[in-house]
């Protein structure tokens, strides 16, 4: 008897606390680490800008995007060079000079340290109109084409744009380029990065 009204007092605890909890205090976050900024609502979108305007946010969008092909081409180059000590790693394997598995081993762990300084020195395009990253999250707009008919993602399809048919799928790699901004519709680059 004495081990239930114990429990009970339990439960009536438990009860108060939560409804304590339900009045105003603000609720714990989950724990999760935040690194990144929040994507910020645009406050202005491809169709209030002028000519002129849409011109000059291209003009200064291109450093980045020329900033970010220079740092993808020197990550491509030293992956290829990795890949050639690991080959010659394997060709040379039965020759019993220790110096060259040694230089070998260490041109390969050069790169992968280098490798490893680029992932993390890697400059991250922003949308000079919007202000938020281009390459994270969806909005409204198609990062492909800029149109403005970007439909959500389901737990088992990817974002998909009903103007050029493209699926904004994720896997190793990003299967589509980007184009304009997702969040604001600004047309950044017609490369495309």
């Amino acid at each position: 008897m004495s081990g239930r009204s114990h429990a009970g007092a339990g439960f009536r605890t438990l009860r108060l606390w939560l409804a304590k909890a339900r009045q105003g205090t603000p609720p714990v976050k989950s724990f999760r680490l935040y690194l990144q900024a929040p994507i910020a609502t645009p406050k202005r979108f491809v169709t209030d800008y002028s000519p002129a305007e849409l011109s000059r946010l291209r003009e200064m969008f291109k450093p980045q995007a020329h900033r970010h092909r220079n740092w993808s081409r020197t990550g491509y180059i030293v992956i290829g060079i990795a890949f050639a000590f690991m080959l010659l790693g394997f060709v040379l394997q039965n020759i019993s000079l220790h110096w060259t598995q040694r230089v070998i081993l260490g041109g390969f762990l050069a790169c992968w340290i280098t490798l490893m300084i680029i992932a993390f020195l890697f400059p991250v395009p922003w949308c000079p109109g919007c202000h938020n990253r281009i390459d994270r999250g969806f909005g409204a707009f198609c990062p492909e084409c800029g149109a403005r008919s970007l439909e959500r993602g389901s737990w088992c399809r990817a974002p998909h744009c009903s103007s050029c048919g493209r699926a904004m799928g994720r896997g190793k790699s990003r299967g589509y380029s980007i184009h304009a901004c997702t969040h604001c519709g600004v047309k950044l680059d017609d490369a495309g990065l």
